[in-house]
């Protein structure tokens, strides 16, 4: 029996010590299937020197490049819009560097990323790049997927 609602959960689950927790006895394949998070195809956007690009779906790319130079220690926002994105959405980002360093301007791979929800199919990916400066129109992949 696959568990489907609250109250299926809790059909499910015993008392130990004062605490109700799941059964284990209880699993089977299916409640596992059922939990496991399976994400959409990767949409792209159009390779464009944009301020903010508009993406649907749960995963994406943004193929670009920067709109300025960004000295070092500082970093930059992109605003994308998708209607995947709900007030309560969890994003998840990286930014990646052509693999070549010449081309790729000094992007760290390893930056601080963020991700915000603005607003309801609305967010902003923050990239934060630490010790090196970033050249004007340094070409880069940022990826995402929403949850």
């Amino acid at each position: 029996m696959a568990i489907r609602t609250r109250a299926d959960l809790l059909a499910q689950t015993i008392e130990r010590a004062g605490h109700t927790i799941f059964n284990p006895r209880t699993i089977e394949a299916d409640d596992i299937l059922d939990s496991t998070l399976i994400v959409g195809p990767i949409q792209s956007a159009a390779n464009t020197d944009a301020a903010f690009y508009t993406i649907n779906g749960t995963r994406g790319e943004i193929r670009s490049q920067l709109q300025t130079g960004v000295a070092a220690d500082t970093g930059f926002t992109l605003e994308l819009r998708n209607t995947s994105i709900a007030a309560d959405s969890v994003i998840m980002c990286n930014l990646v560097q052509p693999s070549n360093i010449v081309l790729g301007g000094g992007l760290v791979s390893g930056s601080v990323v963020t991700a915000n929800v603005i607003a309801a199919s609305s967010a902003s990916l923050n990239f934060f790049n630490t010790g090196a400066a970033l050249a004007d129109n340094a070409p880069f992949t940022a990826s995402f997927a929403i949850i």
